[in-house]
């Protein structure tokens, strides 16, 4: 269920610039996501989706493997954060949006990582039950809200 207590720092090294380069292509790619929404429209400014789709889909996956493969499965952070942070600056622009996401995943994993060495001390809860305790009902209210339930 996932747990950054007992990661080293060689591992860190290790994962820090894989994760690193990943984040670089998203950013470089930044302008391409933002007008990716539409597939005609992207086609029409020059954008080849599909490729462009495939490439997101490998180094996404690659990104989410590096960082399992050391701390498990940590659920949640990707689904909340990205919609928290377009909710809250109502910002749709990638530029700002990645850096952001970014930043604020970081900080939100750092507290569910406290809370769950805090809550119950000294036993540890796995940070994958406290991020899906914080992360469920957000994500029904985000689903229900897209399918016009709420």
């Amino acid at each position: 269920m996932g747990n950054i207590g007992s990661t080293s720092w060689h591992e860190v090294a290790i994962l820090i610039p894989l994760l690193f380069l990943s984040l670089l292509y998203f950013y470089i790619h930044r302008n391409e996501l933002n007008i990716i929404l539409s597939d005609d429209e992207a086609r029409n400014l020059g954008v080849d989706t599909k490729k462009l789709k495939i490439n997101l889909l490998i180094i996404s996956s690659l990104s989410v493997s590096f960082a399992v493969s050391f701390t498990g499965l940590i659920g949640f952070v990707g689904l909340i954060i990205p919609h928290g942070i377009r909710i809250l600056f109502k910002n749709y622009n990638n530029i700002l949006i990645i850096p952001f996401c970014t930043v604020f995943g970081g900080i939100f994993l750092l507290i569910c990582d406290t809370l769950a060495r805090t809550i119950i001390a000294p036993i540890q809860i796995p940070i994958g039950i406290l991020t899906a305790f914080i992360g469920s009902p957000i994500f029904l209210y985000l689903t229900l809200k897209a399918k016009r339930l709420l």
